[in-house]
């Protein structure tokens, strides 16, 4: 009975600060016997090792052995069941992804830059533009503060 309060609270307690956070919790059985609750499996692996549903608080037994799920039941490899993948190849192909992710992101910046390059250009041509409005015309109200606000345009994009 008292297990099983200690449980509830913990569960009630994972639901609450879940919602915030992870929404699968991993458990499994202590050495002591005991329900033990992470936001990560034990050993990095999903043998004897149940998830809950924070939100639904829902328990499921997870099967390593199924097609589709990781090699051998460990976690962060999505190589064949059967395969005994170490973690220095799990690492490499991490890493991998990881570069390749990068390389990535890397492209999308030099595109974004140079749709802030020609942003700056078109800045610059419609500053030179205004300010040559202002000096030409006869009618103009606060002719020095615009002047004075073009060329300051001028000076952050056409530099």
């Amino acid at each position: 009975m008292k297990k099983s309060v200690k449980s509830i609270l913990t569960i009630a307690l994972m639901g609450a600060i879940g919602m915030a956070s992870a929404s699968t919790v991993f458990t499994w059985k202590g050495q002591s016997g005991n329900a033990v609750y992470s936001d990560t499996p034990r050993n990095l692996t999903t043998h004897n090792i149940s998830t809950m549903n924070v939100r639904s608080q829902t328990v499921n037994k997870v099967d390593s052995g199924v097609s589709g799920s990781p090699a051998g039941g460990q976690i962060g490899t999505t190589a064949p069941v059967g395969s005994d993948a170490s973690l220095a190849d799990q690492q490499a192909a991490l890493n991998a992804k990881v570069a390749l992710e990068n390389k990535r992101q890397e492209e999308e910046n030099k595109k974004v830059e140079e749709q802030n390059k020609q942003m700056r250009s078109q800045n610059c041509t419609s500053a030179k533009m205004n300010l040559q409005n202002v000096q030409t015309s006869s009618r103009v109200n606060n002719r020095e503060a615009l002047v004075a606000g073009y060329q300051a345009d001028i000076q952050k994009f056409c530099n």
